[in-house]
């Protein structure tokens, strides 16, 4: 790869206006569109805030103000400066992130990492969380850890061994990344612009470190017994969770326990000929249920 790493316009991320915050000392980016009930978006890896364009368009065109935030150590948000990626961490995040936006109800939308921070903020403030929808991860209470889970998400052992993790990543352009996308949804065809912004994005100094960070860290969540403890909670907020079929990263029947979890209406959406990002796979499915269960 290249030294020259060119740079990145924030017009270039996203259609939509992002706008700067600082929030617990860290300079924060959002995407922010459209007026009316807030509906709060985090993303997940491999990938950034503009993962909800598509639907970010139908909320502002239906009453709701979509917040999206490009989330701890992902550009063009501020790298943590203690390499503190934990999900606790990143959940009191948001809850600031809702205090400086002066919103005291939300709804909250979730997908991979963004989904496990989800759950901790509602658990965290289930108070200020109208409903939730998480999708591609299921609770912490209803996930049994097995060897398939390994086998499934092998880039959870990778991402533990640093420097060789980061190496292996960014090798040959990101080859590893074009695997993970076409190993997590088979079906996909991501465009060439995204994917490019999310490999030109992680090529920023420090920025795919820190996303890897995110997984690292799980070692220190494990030994937080009150994180683990808020983690692993009965949620109690209406739920609605989205679970692509032909997801590599986890098999179908990790969401089956999903209901013991939570303490209140849930339903699971499992959407057919989709992978690990529904939301990007099938919108129109994704937006039209996600409307529908936020009016009724």
């Amino acid at each position: 790869m290249s030294t020259d790493i060119p740079s990145i316009d924030l017009a270039e991320l996203s259609p939509h206006p992002i706008r700067k915050a600082t929030i617990k000392g860290l300079e924060y980016y959002y995407i922010d569109k459209g007026e009316g009930p807030v509906v709060l978006l985090l993303h997940g890896f491999p990938d950034n805030a503009a993962t909800y364009d598509k639907t970010i368009d139908v909320l502002a065109a239906n009453g709701h103000r979509a917040i999206a935030p490009f989330m701890r150590g992902y550009y063009p948000t501020a790298l943590a400066p203690d390499n503190d990626y934990k999900v606790k961490t990143i959940a009191e995040d948001m809850v600031a992130l809702l205090d400086y936006l002066g919103e005291q109800e939300v709804f909250l939308v979730g997908h991979d990492w963004g989904a496990s921070v989800a759950y901790m903020i509602t658990n965290l403030v289930p108070e200020r969380i109208k409903k939730l929808t998480t999708i591609a991860i299921p609770h912490p209470r209803a996930l049994k850890i097995s060897l398939g889970l390994f086998l499934r998400a092998r880039h959870f052992v990778l991402f533990q061994f640093g420097s060789y993790a980061h190496w292996y990543t960014k090798r040959n352009n990101f080859a590893y990344l074009d695997y993970i996308f076409k190993y997590w949804a088979p079906s996909w065809a991501i465009s060439d612009k995204q994917r490019d912004l999310v490999k030109r994005s992680f090529a920023q100094p420090g920025y795919l470190e820190a996303a890897i960070g995110y997984y690292a860290s799980t070692r220190k969540s494990l030994k937080d017994k009150e994180e683990q403890r808020l983690a692993r909670k009965k949620t109690t907020v209406p739920t609605l969770t989205f679970a692509g079929i032909e997801d590599g990263a986890l098999d179908i029947s990790k969401f089956d326990n999903m209901a013991s979890a939570i303490d209140n209406d849930f339903e699971l959406v499992k959407v057919e000929g989709a992978g690990h990002f529904p939301h990007c796979e099938n919108p129109e499915l994704f937006n039209a249920k996600l409307l529908e269960f936020l009016n009724k």
